[in-house]
């Protein structure tokens, strides 16, 4: 019996794959569950139509995530603290902090998603740059500036 799965299945495979499995297992566990449709060549054919949709779509984000990664690489982000008596900052600087003001700029990265390579958070003042990844592997060098206020 080949099946389309709706759901991740342990052992079996992924969403959107056609496996081929025994009569028994596809009748009286994956259909019931909603892990899984009969495959028909109508479904087949749905399923390869969402496939190419979702593979455009990505390759959009893709190049999207590429624009915004040569925009963001010549940005400098500056934030300021408060000194304490030892002349380091009161508080320190977090990956969300930074985030949240890359998408101040930027609101289409909330869908793209960005990580960060370095160590946070920052506890000195003075200039960083920082490595950042966005999801679509959109690779840039972001310069962050620690100020006393």
């Amino acid at each position: 019996m080949r099946v389309l799965l709706l759901k991740e299945v342990k052992n079996l495979g992924r969403k959107g794959e056609i496996v081929k499995v025994k009569n028994g297992y596809g009748r009286n566990y994956l259909l019931p569950l909603g892990l899984a449709k009969i495959a028909t060549e109508k479904e087949i054919k749905k399923q390869q139509e969402i496939f190419a949709s979702q593979k455009e779509k990505e390759e959009k984000l893709k190049k999207r995530a590429e624009e915004i990664a040569k925009e963001i690489e010549g940005k400098e982000l500056v934030f300021t603290f408060k000194k304490t008596p030892k002349g380091k900052p009161f508080g320190s600087l977090g990956e969300k902090e930074i985030k949240e003001k890359i998408e101040e700029s930027f609101p289409e990265l909330r869908k793209i998603g960005i990580s960060f390579k370095d160590n946070f958070p920052l506890k000195e003042f003075g200039e960083f740059f920082i490595e950042f990844l966005l999801k679509n592997e959109a690779k840039g060098r972001l310069k962050v500036i620690i100020k006393e206020e």
